[in-house]
């Protein structure tokens, strides 16, 4: 069972997803916006909250339905999961979530997240990459637009009629 996904795939649906005895993720959408030459499109912002008291059976539901195990061992799986990542914590003082980000620790013991810069969380823009203006307007020869309307003149097809024809011959000809 590969937890990491689900913890992806509940961020996508449900925009946040407790670890228990570890803590939560949340989403929150960022709007589409340009910073000085770049368009930005939308995308998920994750924040971190560490909390090792916190429960939730929604995870485990989640693996168990698309796992086909009972609750119990999705729950050991999670279970299992959290130890590792917070044994990666205590030993590295950070642990990785694949496609999430890094959830870090100083020797202050103040956590930290830091969002994967791959992370792409928002099902609205899955692939849209930011769009560099300069290089548009920098791309060399100018071309003049038309802003005159095109008219398309489209061609009447009988096709619907002739079908209509054929099946009422048909009919005609079976009730005759």
């Amino acid at each position: 069972m590969d937890i990491n996904l689900y913890i992806i795939r509940e961020l996508l649906l449900k925009q946040e997803v407790v670890l228990p005895g570890f803590g939560k993720f949340a989403g929150k959408r960022e709007t589409a916006h340009v910073d000085n030459q770049t368009v930005n499109p939308p995308r998920q912002i994750v924040s971190f909250i560490r909390d090792t008291n916190s429960f939730a059976l929604d995870l485990a539901v989640l693996v168990a339905a698309e796992e086909k195990v009972s609750e119990d061992e999705a729950a050991k799986a999670i279970t299992a999961f959290v130890e590792l990542a917070n044994t990666e914590l205590e030993n590295k003082k950070k642990t990785t979530f694949p496609g999430i980000g890094t959830v870090s620790q100083t020797d202050a013991g103040v956590f930290a997240f830091e969002q994967s810069e791959s992370a792409t969380l928002l099902a609205d823009s899955f692939g849209m990459p930011p769009v560099d203006l300069s290089a548009i307007q920098n791309s060399g020869a100018k071309k003049k637009v038309s802003t005159e309307t095109v008219v398309v003149k489209k061609e009447r097809s009988f096709g619907f009629i002739w079908w209509i024809l054929g099946i009422a011959a048909i009919v005609l000809l079976a009730a005759g």
